[in-house]
């Protein structure tokens, strides 16, 4: 129902998250790239996620695209799925993911018949 399974997280500390460029009321107006510092999760992800945002995850000399931010439909409901945002204190020291995290609830919870790509202007 999420999406995605966690597989590991061997990499904590810096790493930068990227907006994907999906226009969408969860990510409208902020920062296209910033910097994070947290628990890096490794995830087994749905091709049908609608990607909000990612990092490149890199591991024993690979590098991949790792997705940390999206949406999708389940049945006639709305998922809202983040990695971001594992202490309090992250939200207090990167407020862009915390607005992200509370809209993202509040899409979520809106109680609209099935998700959309937000090209329908469901904001």
């Amino acid at each position: 129902m999420v999406g995605g399974i966690f597989a590991g997280h061997p990499h904590v500390g810096d790493y930068e998250v990227r907006l994907t460029g999906r226009k969408h009321v969860i990510t409208d107006g902020l920062p296209k790239t910033f910097p994070y510092k947290s628990e890096q999760y490794y995830m087994l992800v749905d091709p049908g996620n609608e990607v909000l945002a990612e990092t490149v995850y890199t591991h024993e000399g690979r590098q991949v695209v790792m997705p940390v931010i999206w949406t999708k439909a389940w049945g006639k409901g709305r998922v809202f799925y983040s990695s971001l945002g594992h202490v309090a204190q992250e939200f207090r020291d990167y407020p862009h993911v915390l607005a992200m995290t509370v809209r993202g609830m509040k899409w979520a919870a809106e109680g609209k018949t099935k998700a959309c790509s937000c090209c329908c202007g469901c904001k």
